[in-house]
């Protein structure tokens, strides 16, 4: 009986859902062409980068390994040649890509940077060692992090704030009131930014203020990195000011502001990132490109397609970085598929 009644309901089915069948098989190539398409755009992007992680310029191989983040089961071979690259730029993005990615393979290899020359390298070894479950001693970072280095401090507070651990709130809020008289305004403001973004980054939103006024500050590089910053904490509440960033301000404040209004859930911006996409300022290409990776719009995929081929290597790395982004998550899970068929792209 229970055969007879599923023949007949079958038959049900088929006689109502026709059509809608019909037109499912009409729209079902379409999909898997979008998602060849989207895959063919991923791969061709990835091989940017690889391209790039062989630049002569060790600011772009460190762009590559941050950007190759997103794709973890890729970025293991390029952290692991960028531990002993020559640069300690390179060496820095290396180690907390590993310590980032749980690359516990790289453990043997990080260990011996806690030595490196360079204080910042040793930093990111220790807080990569941390993270891989290593047995290791994190207080040499308070010491560092009082430091008259601007690079070094700002370093370190980034790396507190990706270990996630609240208890170094308290530290961090102590190192904003260190003096550094040997250093520039600027300089000492994006520090105190640069900090103010890794104590919210850890719940410490009583410096959300902190961060707020930097969108204010004289220094047009602060303002850049606390508009920026916007976008990374997710502060919803600075929304209407960065649309007010959108006219009348600097390029650069521009550009950020739609970015963060992007990463925030607001879209409209978009055609103010698309206008100079086409810049002569490859700097500003280039920003662009960052920023576009940040909307959904299928417009701004294209545009950034049309960067891969742009003729400067930081404006074709930063749109290849803004493509894995956008595509990386969706075309990983696709290829996770029984049925995925990787000749197809």
């Amino acid at each position: 009986m229970s055969r007879w009644i599923g023949g007949v309901l079958i038959m049900m089915v088929v006689l109502v859902s026709a059509p809608a069948f019909a037109q499912q098989n009409r729209e079902q190539p379409d999909e898997v062409s979008a998602a060849i398409a989207r895959s063919k755009t991923f791969n061709k992007a990835v091989a940017v980068l690889l391209d790039a992680s062989l630049s002569k310029d060790p600011f772009i191989r460190a762009n590559v390994l941050e950007a190759m983040q997103q794709v973890p089961a890729r970025a293991m071979p390029l952290a692991q040649r960028g531990l002993t690259d020559r640069s300690s730029v390179v060496r820095f993005a290396a180690i907390v890509t590993a310590g980032m990615l749980d690359l516990k393979t790289l453990a043997p290899a990080i260990r011996p940077l806690v030595n490196d020359q360079d204080t910042s390298v040793r930093a990111a070894a220790i807080y990569a060692l941390y993270r891989l479950g290593e047995k290791i001693d994190i207080t040499p970072l308070a010491g560092m992090l009082t430091s008259q280095d601007p690079r070094l401090r700002s370093n370190v507070a980034m790396l507190l704030g990706l270990l996630g651990d609240k208890s170094a709130v308290p530290l961090l809020k102590s190192t904003a009131s260190v003096p550094m008289p040997r250093v520039s305004a600027a300089h000492a403001a994006v520090v105190r930014m640069q900090v103010s973004e890794a104590i919210v980054k850890l719940g410490g939103d009583q410096q959300l203020n902190a961060l707020r006024a930097g969108a204010y500050n004289q220094f047009g590089e602060v303002r850049v990195l606390a508009v920026t910053a916007m976008g990374a904490v997710g502060d919803q509440r600075m929304a209407p000011a960065l649309r007010k960033f959108l006219t009348n301000e600097p390029l650069e404040i521009r550009l950020a502001a739609a970015a963060s209004l992007a990463r925030l859930g607001h879209q409209q911006a978009l055609p103010v990132v698309k206008t100079v996409v086409a810049d002569k300022n490859p700097v500003v290409r280039a920003q662009a490109a960052w920023a576009l990776g940040w909307f959904t719009h299928t417009s701004a995929t294209q545009a950034l397609q049309q960067m891969l081929a742009d003729p400067v290597e930081q404006v074709r790395v930063a749109a290849a970085a803004s493509l894995v982004r956008q595509l990386g998550k969706g075309v990983e899970a696709m290829a996770q598929q029984p049925d995925f068929d990787e000749r197809s792209i």
